[in-house]
């Protein structure tokens, strides 16, 4: 039930998170069709790319921190509180 609770949060922060990536790879591959191919430029084609497959690096494994939080620590938190409520009413 808990986690039913919890699974909107989880959809919002994935659907922004991969949302932020792609737009962020659309705008610099729009930059990028308007270069022209000398080699100083197709290096930096490369290295951009480069930097946008580590983009998608980072935010996979902000996604995954992202749900640890929402699937394990959230609700490890609310069940000590729970049983502290419990025990200290004793």
């Amino acid at each position: 039930m808990l986690r039913n609770q919890f699974f909107p949060l989880l959809l919002l922060a994935t659907i922004v998170w991969f949302a932020n990536t792609f737009l962020a790879a659309f705008k610099c591959s729009n930059w990028f069709s308007y270069c022209d191919k000398s080699q100083e430029k197709v290096l930096m084609v490369i290295e951009s790319y480069k930097f946008l497959f580590f983009m998608l690096k980072v935010s996979v494994f902000f996604l995954l921190i992202i749900n640890f939080g929402v699937w394990f620590v959230v609700p490890a938190i609310w069940m000590i509180w729970v049983a502290s409520t419990c025990f200290s009413s004793r």
